[in-house]
């Protein structure tokens, strides 16, 4: 039985023009897809992210697939790389997965680099190429 407080978000929904969620309750996976990037659709992302979290419980594994295949990543802007630090801190008391897909293989790298710069707590993370690759992964718990 998965424990989960009222008032999620339908399972499949646009958050802001530019990023969609998708919330597999069985499975407690969390997909954010972005298909643009801004400090607007940063904020909503972290906003999305704390909010379904702080609504389920910390007794199971909740994990998060960031899906950023579709948009095209260059840089990230200094407030952008605040946001992600500030929110990865807040999640990392949470046990689970955190499955990051880029279509890039530099700026994959990159954020290999970065991840591995930040404290993980409970939470593991990886990046992939493919939407397929990160849930073989997230379901292997």
């Amino acid at each position: 039985m998965v424990d989960v407080k009222p008032s999620l978000p339908p399972l499949h929904s646009e958050v802001v023009p530019g990023l969609s969620r998708e919330w597999d309750e069985h499975e407690r996976i969390l997909i954010l897809t972005f298909f643009l990037v801004s400090n607007t659709i940063a904020d909503a992302w972290a906003n999305e992210i704390r909010s379904t979290f702080t609504k389920l419980t910390t007794s199971q594994p909740i994990h998060y697939l960031h899906d950023a295949s579709r948009a095209r990543i260059s840089a990230f802007t200094p407030e952008i790389r605040r946001k992600v630090e500030e929110t990865m801190r807040g999640l990392s008391h949470y046990p689970g997965k955190t499955a990051i897909i880029l279509d890039q293989p530099i700026v994959a790298e990159l954020i290999n680099v970065f991840l591995r710069l930040q404290r993980q707590g409970n939470r593991q993370r990886r990046t992939f190429q493919s939407r397929e690759q990160a849930l073989i992964w997230i379901r292997a718990s």
